[in-house]
């Protein structure tokens, strides 16, 4: 991979709406009160409670998932082997099987981009929501989105 600089890197994306800040640090003990509590102990360490020494070995799980499902792999991609003139059709299975895993990977990329989103939304909630309640718990969200990029990122 090419050397980029941050700045490569970003896309810097318009979200413009007042955040807001609130003088009442007061608790409501409602429902809000009760989910950030529940969230505040069920926190999980991405380092810590994945056992990332684990072998993944990607081409092994497209074999496996094909004998489960009788699916072969590469499919539904591997019907346009089929069409006049496909530049597929001499595929090897060798080469469905390397495609299957790069499909994954797009996938799983997608995965993370996604949870990307979800923790930059979560965070805008936060500073948009009044009540320090729903801050607390907005928080937690914000926190556990960032755990599911970085577990992604990692596999990735």
């Amino acid at each position: 991979m090419n050397e980029k600089s941050f700045e490569d890197l970003i896309v810097r994306v318009g979200a413009d709406f007042d955040a807001t800040f609130t003088w009442d640090y007061d608790r409501d003990g409602g429902g809000l009160d009760r989910l950030y509590e529940k969230a505040k102990r069920a926190q999980w360490n991405v380092s810590d409670d994945l056992d990332w020494s684990t072998d993944v070995d990607p081409e092994r799980l497209i074999h496996l998932q094909a004998e489960e499902s009788g699916v072969p792999p590469g499919y539904p991609a591997r019907a346009l082997a089929d069409m006049d003139g496909s530049p597929v059709a001499s595929w090897t299975e060798d080469q469905w099987v390397e495609f299957a895993v790069h499909s994954q990977c797009a996938s799983l990329s997608q995965f993370l981009h996604g949870e990307q989103g979800a923790l930059l939304v979560a965070a805008r909630l936060v500073e948009a929501v009044p009540a320090i309640d729903a801050k607390y718990y907005g928080a937690t969200q914000v926190v556990d989105e960032a755990r599911h990029v970085e577990a992604f990122s990692r596999y990735l």
